[in-house]
């Protein structure tokens, strides 16, 4: 990751000037031309142009500057067209794009974790400047104590993507959730983990005149990647700690007060202690399956409650 100077201002210049402002222009090319009115391809167009076009208005707030548009002209060969933008859309994504994929490696981690991995942000300043860019804020952080544990496990995360829990209870032996986020005000990591997510379902589903195009799946190919990759460092889902399914009832609840977490497990009408075990422990086993995007988690406005899910759409 060294290579793309992640620490640069200039880096990322490149990255909105060179990636997704091609992306946009492609993209609204697309959801504008009457040659796809019928088009399933047409609606997902617009959505990506309308991600990578608000993170590129961010970018140019920050950096204080315009990007310039890629001019396409009207007489180009839609099929080229078509097959231009499902290309720079696979570019873009985390398994593909270097800048992605640190965007999306630091949606949710803990500072210890984003110094062992992007040692150049133990520098203040540096750290300071990418936070400006990207738009990092605490999401969670231990209670105040003398010791620098406190401030290595402090998490950092992008309020606007995926950080909001909101509990219902439905039924005496199940609740159900919707998942949020803390704020309105879009950040431009926020807006890369959204483009991310778009441009996986896009690739995945291939949608209307994009069946038409041999195209990787850059979505199964990631996280095939990443469980060769956990599986390399020893990792393995630990079911007591992990609480993962796919649809929106869970029978796992994470208490957290202080220093300490307690998994609770839904048994008959009421919950029943599954384990108990301090909240470093637990941010040292989520963080590489978090870092690469396997799981989340995610917490109440009060922090006092948690799920972690499994990424699998």
């Amino acid at each position: 990751m060294e290579d793309i100077h992640y620490w640069e201002v200039s880096s990322w210049k490149n990255f909105v000037q060179n990636t997704l402002v091609p992306l946009r222009d492609l993209a609204k090319f697309l959801a504008e031309t009457e040659n796809l009115a019928s088009d399933p391809l047409r609606g997902e167009a617009k959505k990506i142009e309308d991600l990578a076009g608000k993170a590129i208005e961010i970018a140019e707030e920050v950096f204080g500057e315009p990007m310039s548009e890629i001019k396409i002209l009207p007489e180009e060969d839609l099929l080229e067209i078509v097959r231009k933008f499902l290309e720079i859309g696979i570019n873009t994504t985390a398994g593909h794009s270097k800048h992605t994929f640190f965007v999306w490696s630091t949606r949710k981690i803990t500072k210890s974790y984003l110094e062992e991995h992007y040692p150049e942000l133990k520098d203040p300043e540096k750290f300071n400047k990418i936070t400006k860019i990207l738009g990092w804020s605490t999401y969670w952080e231990p209670p105040p104590i003398k010791s620098k544990i406190a401030e290595d496990y402090r998490v950092y995360a992008y309020l606007d993507y995926l950080s909001l829990l909101k509990i219902h209870y439905e039924l005496p032996d199940k609740f159900r959730f919707q998942i949020l986020s803390l704020q309105d005000k879009p950040t431009l990591g926020g807006l890369i983990c959204k483009l991310n997510d778009a441009l996986w379902k896009l690739i995945m589903e291939r949608p209307g005149i994009a069946t038409a195009y041999e195209i990787p799946d850059a979505f199964r190919n990631y996280f095939i990647m990443v469980d060769e990759m956990l599986k390399e460092v020893g990792w393995e889902n630990k079911h007591y700690y992990i609480s993962a399914a796919e649809s929106s009832e869970y029978n796992y609840l994470y208490e957290f007060e202080g220093c300490a977490v307690t998994m609770l497990r839904r048994r008959y009408s009421e919950y029943e202690l599954y384990s108990k075990f301090s909240v470093f422990e637990l941010w040292d086993i989520l963080m590489p399956p978090m870092f690469l995007g396997k799981y989340e988690l995610i917490l109440t406005a009060d922090k006092r409650r948690g799920v972690i899910i499994r990424r699998w759409w």
